[in-house]
């Protein structure tokens, strides 16, 4: 099982280089926003919800899968935070992206 979720997660990471590049460069600075970060976080919105929303979609349901025969479902924010942590994103990046990513996924819900 490890195997298989060490792949599925490395072959987003790979896909999606650029975005988590960008939320690296921002860790450690968020809590404390200057005028440019401000700007450069609305920049980049968009591509942090569309990163969430493609780990929900593609590979949350391949780690369920690897996990049905032994261990209980994966639940989405808990698994997109530990893939983020995984990829050197810093926590106040990742309390960032959770924040964007319960107002997408409530707004979608709607």
């Amino acid at each position: 099982m490890e195997w298989k979720t060490d792949q599925v997660l490395e072959r987003f990471a790979s896909s999606n280089m650029d975005t988590i590049q960008a939320l690296r460069r921002v860790s450690g600075d968020i809590e404390n926003p200057g005028p440019l970060l401000m700007i450069q976080l609305a920049t980049l919105a968009d591509d942090f919800t569309d990163l969430a929303r493609d780990f929900d979609r593609i590979v949350l349901p391949e780690l369920n899968d690897a996990v049905a025969q032994c261990s209980r479902s994966q639940d989405f924010m808990p698994a997109f935070s530990s893939f983020l942590r995984d990829e050197g994103v810093g926590e106040d990046a990742i309390v960032w992206i959770e924040a964007l990513g319960y107002v997408a996924m409530g707004s979608q819900r709607r």
